[in-house]
């Protein structure tokens, strides 16, 4: 989202519904009755727009069931359809208070339908018939051909008759049928889901981390390795990570674990290391796995100590008491219904003892679930009482998941999705969580400590402000310059960022016209994409492959991506590459990561941009990625105003320039770093090296 309002207004009155009895007193009778209509629940999402002469004017435009998409860090990353609307400026400064020059967000309108959607900028672009450069700014209007587009987009349809939330469509009669389907011959609609194809070719940047990670697991299999997959909503972090598990699933277990769903789960850590025993359990044989949840509960036995023996202690002769009541009971109530019969007897204490034994036995399994449920932390309420009891309770639980990782029959790979639309004590402290499970589990003898890897996909900036927030009393002691807080901790969580590649500017039709249902292919380069595969299979080194791609046109390179990028992680062209970048050593902090850091994150972003078609000189990669490693701030700057790094040096700076911005601009050691690099950055570079397409000249 693009400011801290519209991200507050988003969690008060979309993520939490508005609640109509709140609110009686400032809604007018129709608008309420009209709602309480189509929301027979009593609340709904509510959205808003500032007056104005053309906002006004287009809020006149809109009409109930229309279509709406919500615009933000370069994408729609929601949709919905209109249920009512209603101007109410008291209302919407309860709910949103005003902006700095006095306005409310008042022309209002609930919405239904509404649902999380991917849609990057590129294909809103094709849509509105906008340049490159365009981007949504504020309150936009589609003519009705673009609307039809967007909504196909966004898994809209526009067609069906607004019904209150909760009862399902009206059924169509025979001949509105037919219509239906001459007109959903037009194009498809679109299911808003994490994609199992790669429509966008990044199938081969699964397959780069996929190596990754077993290169790390075969090189040192009791190092932990963290990945971060960076991008904002709507970008595709879901759908390359099914593609990843694809790539892992034969030589990893992996663990799937929705940050989301179990946001509401006190203390986290609970809820990781029931996922992995859950995980880990079915990567066995069904015969297997009722012994190893037998010999997972005797670990915890053994962790849980005095408590556990305690309670059975107590819980015996408790058990024993009630079996003995009911064979009492049993036994007077057979004396006053029995036979004085010898047969009648025996049989009668036979079904005495029967009765008892069961009870017995219901009261000690009863017993020991109780027990297991609160001693052996079974459940998050028991994980809350070890916390209570134990001195250090955190030792324990990460031993155990040590204990569960050596016990799975292949390595452990953890996917945490959907972080970023949790809140951020949610998020810092699932991520403590996994760090104190995964970095501090203790080894046990000699046997080498089971590593597990962890593949964490969020929008980087969401995870920076959710630690700037915790942590907002230490900012100023620890920060350093162009590496605020929040980036230090990023730099401290994960060994590895990974960018998702942007749709190349061939591409970018093509798949457009695929989700409408319009595939045309082109085969006029043809000739030209055999050609290009021949010579990139043939190349000897990432120079030989660049040259090759470099002299192909755009569409043709993004045809052949998928197996440059393939031919660029194989291990002898990844080697030469290594050692080209040695140049970049002194230029490093001097940070025994630094150098491998800097290899892995080059490694991956010139995938990332080979995918795109992109084609940055070697040395100028090698300098963004530098920047990335040791000035974030400054290089998230430049990716937004990438003329701002020729004013690196000048005295006086332009005026505008935020402060900590002109502080690094004055900084000798970035000025030094940039002087002496192998190729100086420009513009052109830096939009190149961060995926923006560059229209060729000539």
């Amino acid at each position: 989202m693009a400011t801290k309002s519209v991200a507050e207004h988003y969690e008060n009155t979309i993520i939490k519904l508005v609640v109509f009895e709140d609110h009686k007193d400032l809604l007018d009778s129709d608008a309420l009755q009209e709602l309480n209509r189509l929301f027979p629940s009593g609340s709904a999402r509510f959205w808003g727009v500032v007056p104005g002469r053309q906002n006004t004017a287009k809020y006149a435009t809109l009409r109930q069931g229309d279509g709406v998409a919500l615009y933000g860090q370069r994408q729609l990353y929601a949709a919905g359809r209109i249920a009512v609307l209603f101007r109410n400026r008291e209302l919407a400064e309860r709910l949103w208070e005003v902006d700095a020059e006095g306005r409310t967000w008042e022309l209002m309108y609930a919405m239904t339908d509404f649902h999380d959607v991917e849609v990057p900028i590129l294909l809103v672009q094709q849509v509105m018939g906008w340049k490159s450069t365009a981007v949504v700014q504020g309150f936009t209007v589609a003519d009705e051909k673009q609307a039809e587009d967007l909504a196909a987009l966004c898994g809209l349809d526009l067609e069906v008759p607004l019904t209150p939330e909760g009862t399902p469509p009206p059924v169509l009669t025979p001949a509105e049928q037919d219509v239906e389907e001459d007109r959903a011959e037009g194009a498809e609609w679109l299911a808003d889901n994490p994609s199992d194809v790669d429509t966008l070719k990044r199938h081969s940047l699964a397959r780069v981390l996929a190596t990754r990670l077993q290169r790390v697991q075969a090189d040192s299999p009791g190092e932990s390795f963290f990945l971060h997959i960076d991008g904002p909503w709507g970008a595709g972090k879901s759908t390359l990570l099914s593609l990843l598990k694809q790539e892992l699933e034969n030589t990893f277990v992996v663990v799937e674990y929705d940050a989301w769903r179990n946001a509401h789960i006190d203390p986290p850590w609970w809820a990781l290391l029931t996922t992995l025993r859950d995980s880990v359990g079915r990567a066995f044989p069904l015969w297997r796995r009722p012994l190893l949840r037998l010999r997972e509960a005797a670990a915890r036995i053994r962790r849980a100590g005095a408590p556990y023996v305690l309670g059975v202690l107590f819980l015996i002769p408790v058990v024993l008491g009630i079996g003995a009541a009911l064979f009492w009971g049993i036994d007077i109530l057979s004396q006053q219904f029995t036979d004085s019969t010898k047969v009648a007897d025996t049989a009668s204490k036979w079904v005495q003892m029967g009765v008892a034994a069961a009870g017995l036995l219901g009261s000690l399994v009863a017993g020991a679930m109780v027990l297991s449920r609160f001693l052996l932390w079974n459940s998050a309420k028991g994980a809350r009482v070890l916390e209570q009891a134990n001195t250090d309770p955190m030792h324990e639980v990460a031993a155990h998941f040590a204990w569960l990782l050596r016990r799975s029959p292949k390595p452990v790979v953890f996917f945490i999705d959907d972080l970023d639309r949790c809140d951020e004590k949610s998020v810092v402290a699932l991520l403590e969580a996994a760090q104190t499970l995964i970095r501090t589990a203790p080894s046990r003898g000699r046997r080498q400590r089971a590593a597990l890897h962890t593949v964490v996909a969020a929008d980087g900036a969401w995870i920076r402000q959710a630690y700037e927030v915790a942590y907002e009393k230490f900012a100023t002691a620890i920060e350093e310059p162009g590496r605020p807080l929040g980036y230090l901790f990023l730099d401290k969580l994960f060994q590895l960022r990974v960018p998702l590649p942007s749709i190349g500017l061939a591409n970018q039709s093509d798949f457009f016209r695929t989700l409408l249902g319009r595939t045309d292919p082109d085969n006029d380069v043809a000739e030209e994409i055999k050609d290009l595969r021949q010579e990139v299979n043939a190349s000897e080194s990432e120079a030989d492959l660049l040259k090759a791609l470099q002299g192909a046109s755009q569409a043709a390179r993004e045809q052949v991506a998928s197996e440059a990028v393939t031919k660029l992680s194989q291990r002898r062209l990844a080697t030469d590459t290594e050692h080209a970048l040695e140049q970049f050593a002194q230029l490093l902090n001097a940070n025994p990561r630094s150098m491998k850091r800097f290899i892995n994150c080059y490694t991956v972003v010139r995938a990332v941009r080979t995918l795109e078609g992109n084609i940055v000189p070697t040395e100028a990669l090698a300098m963004w990625v530098l920047l990335q490693i040791r000035w974030p701030l400054f290089a998230d700057y430049l990716q937004e105003h990438p003329d701002a790094i020729e004013y690196v040096g000048q005295d006086p700076l332009p005026e505008g320039l935020p402060e900590p911005i002109q502080n690094l601009m004055r900084s000798a050691a970035l000025q030094q770093v940039l002087k002496t690099a192998p190729t100086p950055l420009s513009p052109v570079l830096i939009r190149m090296s961060c995926g923006e397409p560059v229209e060729e000249s000539g």
